[in-house]
């Protein structure tokens, strides 16, 4: 019986010691966790930092005496708003894209919006930007170029596309008689664009040094009337165009969820990035596994990735082709038929040029043959022309029934509604009017003006500058590089 009781008795010891252990395993981990104050009150150890609040650091980092006013608060969103010179650490790496976070929603959400003009389309007949050629680029084409997009922006967000007929936009209403289309990607409305250079002046002259301001033509989702939309100026003036008659530059714009995470500074050189992006590629890695955007270079010139394309990677070159040193004098064509000016041999002409003189045998090794769309794209049609037939009746889905003409070889251009087809530069007076592949018409093809808006004009009667378009090899790797910039981009080999 004694022995039964110690046995009993060293049994209970035992537990008593183990539940000490994790008991004081348990105070331990909440003491390092958290700590008492003075008073005796519970504190949290700070936490992991949410994007909104690195921001908010950085405005009041960045808030001197020369840059004092660089928000504006209103409704609880705090909108940047301010110089280039002084709203420097907004920029976000995000997808093989760079953007600038414009605002800073009062559930923590921020919104942004691409640094370049990403393509150049028309808007649609109408200025609905529900019913638009717009709305269904951004959130068919642009959207599936996005990493990770459910988990890093905000899904089927509120765009206010209400109409302001006002010469100096008004807050767009938020009540039942606005107009409120949801999306995953939509643009910037015009009261937005307003905001962001109000701390510089009134006046629209003045938006020419807004950190928005890029140098071109660029559209807005607001309508300003029944029948024309808003769009920003290359000088960066607010102004309006008829949505039908011409093709601006597209800069899509995204809300970033309230839990994301930032690391970097923020600058143009060194932008934030998010800490569940797709993370650049390594050393050995296949070109083919990277995204839509990242920079390239390729026997010693620069590209950005428009897509990935049947295991190849498509690129287009950031610079533009000089015939010489300082012009540009080589005509398309002479006539809408790519295949034509290619093969006839007259290096007058960028086809023949471009898969002749200019394309070198070092970069024959990493190219291969890619299909170029030659659909025509005259006013007011859906950019799905470029590659669907004008007579398909199921343009506006994502995969056309009827593929229009093509040509397949190693060199070509940008065509309509293509990543990366508008301006890459840095405003209209330091760009060169380019031609794309895309017809116009039988006689016409279509170019991007300098000013960032597409236009039409003779092939063989005039010389533009050109971006060339090529895919590389699927066995093509990365041997440096982290793909962010053209001072960064991705060394390649086999």
């Amino acid at each position: 019986m004694e022995k039964t009781n110690h046995k009993k008795g060293v049994m209970i010891g035992i537990i008593v010691i183990l539940l000490l252990v994790i008991t004081l395993g348990v105070i331990f981990a909440i003491w390092n966790y958290s700590r008492t104050t003075d008073n005796g009150d519970f504190e949290e150890k700070e936490l992991a930092k949410t994007g909104s609040d690195v921001i908010k650091e950085a405005i009041a980092s960045h808030t001197t005496a020369s840059c004092q006013n660089l928000t504006i608060e209103e409704d609880g969103i705090t909108y940047l708003s301010g110089s280039n010179d002084c709203i420097n650490f907004n920029y976000v790496w995000y997808s093989g894209k760079l953007w600038r976070i414009t605002a800073i929603n009062p559930d923590g959400t921020m919104k942004m919006v691409t640094q370049d003009e990403i393509t150049a389309i028309s808007w649609n007949a109408n200025n609905t930007y529900k019913d638009s050629w717009i709305y269904q680029w951004l959130n068919e084409d642009f959207k599936d170029t996005l990493y990770n997009y459910q988990n890093i922006i905000v899904q089927n967000a509120d765009w206010n596309a209400t109409k302001d007929e006002n010469s100096t936009p008004v807050k767009p209403p938020t009540d039942s008689s606005a107009e409120i289309v949801t999306g995953n990607v939509g643009l910037l409305n015009a009261y937005e664009y307003y905001q962001s250079g109000k701390n510089i002046g009134s006046s629209n002259y003045n938006y020419k040094d807004s950190y928005l301001n890029v140098g071109y033509y660029w559209w807005l989702i607001t309508p300003y009337s029944d029948s024309d939309v808003r769009l920003v100026y290359s000088r960066g003036i607010l102004t309006d165009n008829s949505p039908s008659s011409i093709e601006h530059g597209v800069r899509p714009s995204v809300n970033l969820k309230s839990n994301i995470e930032l690391s970097g500074e923020g600058t143009k050189s060194n932008p934030y990035t998010i800490t569940i992006d797709k993370t650049p590629g390594k050393p050995g890695e296949l070109i083919s596994s990277r995204i839509s955007g990242e920079y390239v270079k390729v026997d010693n010139k620069v590209y950005r990735i428009v897509g990935i394309e049947n295991g190849t990677t498509k690129l287009t070159s950031v610079d533009y082709v000089r015939d010489g040193e300082t012009v540009l004098t080589k005509k398309f064509g002479s006539n809408t038929n790519w295949a034509t000016s290619v093969t006839s041999g007259d290096e007058n002409y960028w086809g023949a040029y471009l898969n002749n003189s200019w394309l070198t045998e070092n970069l024959k090794q990493y190219i291969t043959e890619g299909t170029y769309y030659l659909g025509q794209y005259p006013n007011n049609v859906n950019y799905k022309n470029t590659i669907c037939s004008v007579s398909n009746t199921s343009e506006t889905i994502k995969n056309c029934e009827k593929i229009t003409n093509t040509w397949t070889g190693k060199v070509g251009l940008p065509r309509v509604g293509e990543m990366f087809s508008a301006q890459l530069g840095e405003g209209s007076e330091t760009s060169s009017d380019i031609w794309l592949i895309t017809p116009y018409s039988d006689s016409n093809v279509q170019y991007v003006s300098n000013h960032g808006g597409l236009s039409y004009h003779s092939p063989s009667s005039t010389a533009y500058g050109a971006r060339p378009s090529i895919n590389l090899k699927s066995e093509v790797k990365i041997i440096s590089g982290d793909g962010k910039s053209e001072s960064t981009a991705y060394e390649v080999g086999l």
